[in-house]
């Protein structure tokens, strides 16, 4: 989703604002119990906030 804002030329705010109406209204779908996902970056650019980072695995639990 993320993606397909900033190609179509939306703002920083109004990104944040569109992701979390969609996550409020549960429109986008949870990760499933074991997912995992391995993040790698030439740029090691974790997010917009937080620049430097190295690359990490993450695996996305059941919420308890």
């Amino acid at each position: 989703m993320k993606t397909r804002l900033v190609l179509a030329g939306k703002s920083k705010a109004e990104i944040a604002q569109a992701i979390a109406t969609a996550l409020n209204r549960k429109e986008l779908a949870a990760l499933e119990s074991g997912a995992m996902a391995y993040m790698m970056s030439k740029q090691q650019s974790l997010n917009d906030r937080d620049k430097v980072w190295h690359s990490h695995a993450m695996f996305f639990l059941p919420a308890t």
